[in-house]
């Protein structure tokens, strides 16, 4: 288990703590753009080490991707409560957390979670601080009365995981409906207001030739 790794003494344990921490986010991109079928090789041209670099590290795939997820987890928790700190109001807050964890694909490695990721106490651990920090945002939302009544850290949860990937051709289209698909969930998850109307969606409405997924042929 990560947890139990030993630490190579004086300036070999630094330059050990420098790889290990360039394959936890060479992994993390590899497994997000390629899944989690894709072979532990990748990741290390990646990070540019050694197979045997990861391996004395991870033992398996499975403990690799445990601790690349207990640091994704932990990472979430620290962006909910920063937002809450940080922002003006409990919905700001939930658009600010939710925005981040889109750009930066955490939840892409969420659902990795099942995929082999298995149990231990400190992903548990870790998963009971982001339900709690996610928690906090809800209920001071709920206080504020901006937030439907039902919704859940769950339920927040699973909306990001939708957003993990646009599947729009490019960069800049990806980065263009982000904004405008954070709109729609928000928007469902808003507390109905009387008199008022929805938010109006930012960014343009997007084409068929923008998809890019195999069921969709340009036009």
């Amino acid at each position: 288990m990560a947890e139990s790794r030993t630490r190579p003494p004086g300036g070999r344990g630094a330059e050990a703590d420098r790889n290990d921490l360039r394959v936890l986010i060479a992994a993390g991109e590899v497994f997000t753009t390629l899944g989690w079928d894709a072979p532990i090789s990748a990741v290390a041209r990646k990070a540019g080490v050694g197979m045997g670099s990861i391996y004395r590290r991870y033992p398996s795939k499975e403990a690799l991707l445990q601790q690349i997820c207990v640091n994704a987890t932990e990472r979430a928790a620290d962006e909910a409560r920063s937002a809450l700190e940080e922002e003006a109001d409990a919905w700001s807050a939930l658009r600010h957390f939710m925005r981040r964890m889109a750009e930066a694909r955490i939840c892409s490695l969420f659902v990795l979670t099942g995929r082999g990721a298995g149990d231990s106490a400190v992903l548990e651990k870790a998963s009971r601080h982001l339900h709690e920090a996610i928690a906090g945002i809800i209920e001071q939302a709920r206080r504020e009365s901006v937030l439907r009544p039902d919704v859940t850290p769950a339920d927040v949860c699973v909306l990001l995981s939708y957003l993990r990937t646009v599947p729009v051709a490019g960069q800049d289209a990806q980065a263009e409906f982000l904004d405008r698909y954070l709109e729609i969930m928000l928007a469902g998850l808003r507390a109905p207001a009387a008199g008022t109307g929805p938010p109006a969606l930012p960014g343009r409405p997007p084409g068929w030739n923008d998809l890019d997924f195999a069921p969709a042929r340009p036009l």
